[in-house]
């Protein structure tokens, strides 16, 4: 993998959503044409191996995740063919044999998407809502945090098998009850347009509206006259992160900022194009701590938040002006942390990688390692000062910048710098 590549400043996402959604379309040609193939779309499920998880891998060889994959498979043939037959007739006025604009081929768009609908309930079932599991007996000797309320919003081709093996996973490496909004898929192309439209034109899907009625009523429950949670945490993987921004969005608007005080959020693999935490009177974030988390060779997170985030640019120490700067980490706030490596999957990619756990005789998942190469490697200072990036100083390579100022002797290691890294096992961080 070579150092990022950077093209003009993206448009705010304020802008016309015409612009956005055609600015949105030749991103997606930029980094899905490009050669090796591997570093285009097939990058989201490499690599395969190893399966540190076992069978909570999103591509783990148990029945489960085949059958999940080989329906997968289907939808992206028939979306793919739907899909190029519909966009000549629709943006050119071509006749395409089958497709020309009739109310009997109207009327078979309709059916085919609707049908796309009914077909993928054999990937979502019917749930909306889903909670982690956990052997009893583990969860019984966990610290309590009954005072949190920790969420997760799944991303793009996740189903019900996987919304749950990303729970239980998250539920093992923090040890806390994990409440889960289900994403419903509808197939990875419909699932990627969704994400466009969701994202240039602020659209709120059914998932979207869940979310806010859920996560608005977690900050404001109340129990023998007091609020329930001191803190919300909420966890938000590929378009995941969309429709968390816009739900956040919405609540700046709508809660008691002071309420919002207790919003914690962290992102994997985000694929949003803004991320906003608006200041408080003091000069301070409402909502305080936000991480974001990528792989720099995911093509989610090169269409999303790799795009949108500030970076250094090659050869410099320095994006843009300082004040231009400003205004993009105005538009996505944050820390994020940068690993140079591949694949989109929340447990196989992200979780294996940052949150690397220790297994007992049984393969069982027992607890968060103290050390992984990630974790454990030490933190580039320079970038963290200059963008709040957090990526090891022996990966400079990828940003292409000077080394003066990245190693300092007895400097901090990467999980210094980590608010979600002490949450693992249990723990809590000072607040």
């Amino acid at each position: 993998m070579g150092v990022l590549k950077h093209h003009s400043q993206p448009l705010p996402y304020t802008s016309s959503p015409v612009r956005l959604a055609l600015e949105d379309l030749w991103l997606f040609v930029r980094i899905t044409f490009v050669w090796p193939v591997t570093k285009s779309l097939p990058s989201v499920v490499l690599p395969f191996y190893p399966f540190r998880s076992g069978p909570l891998d999103e591509l783990y060889p148990s029945p489960q995740n085949l059958w999940a994959l080989s329906l997968h498979i289907f939808l992206i043939f028939t979306q793919a063919a739907f899909i190029l037959l519909l966009v000549p007739s629709v943006f050119l006025g071509l006749p395409v044999p089958l497709l020309s604009w009739t109310p009997t081929c109207i009327l078979g768009v309709v059916g085919f998407v609707v049908g796309n609908d009914y077909f993928c309930i054999l990937l979502n079932g019917t749930k909306r809502r889903y909670e982690s599991i956990v052997d009893p007996e583990w969860q019984e000797a966990w610290q309590k945090h009954d005072d949190e309320k920790w969420v997760f919003i799944n991303g793009v081709a996740a189903g019900d098998h996987w919304m749950q093996s990303n729970l239980d996973r998250l539920a093992l490496t923090f040890r806390r009850p994990i409440h889960g909004i289900h994403n419903k898929t509808r197939g990875i192309l419909f699932d990627t347009i969704e994400c466009i439209i969701q994202r240039t034109f602020g659209y709120a899907t059914p998932d979207i509206r869940e979310i806010y009625s859920d996560v608005s009523n977690f900050i404001e429950e109340q129990r023998e006259q007091a609020y329930r949670y001191k803190k919300i945490v909420i966890i938000l993987h590929s378009q995941g992160a969309i429709e968390g921004g816009i739900v956040l969005d919405w609540l700046y608007a709508n809660t008691d900022r002071d309420l919002l005080k207790k919003v914690e959020i962290y992102t994997f693999g985000s694929a949003a194009n803004h991320f906003n935490s608006p200041e408080d009177g003091d000069g301070n974030r409402i909502v305080k701590h936000i991480e974001h988390y990528a792989n720099l060779g995911d093509w989610v997170s090169l269409f999303g938040i790799l795009h949108f985030r500030p970076l250094p640019k090659p050869g410099k120490t320095r994006y843009v002006s300082q004040q231009a700067r400003e205004e993009m980490e105005n538009r996505y706030v944050g820390r994020l942390f940068v690993r140079k490596g591949s694949g989109h999957q929340l447990n196989g990619n992200y979780l294996d990688d940052y949150f690397t756990m220790s297994t007992d005789d049984q393969d069982r998942l027992v607890a968060v390692r103290d050390e992984n190469d990630f974790m454990s490697s030490e933190l580039n200072e320079q970038i963290l000062a200059d963008y709040d990036i957090a990526s090891k100083v022996s990966e400079k390579d990828v940003w292409d910048c000077s080394s003066k100022g990245q190693h300092r002797e007895n400097g901090r290691v990467i999980k210094d710098v980590s608010r979600l890294w002490q949450y693992r096992n249990g723990m809590s961080p000072e607040d």
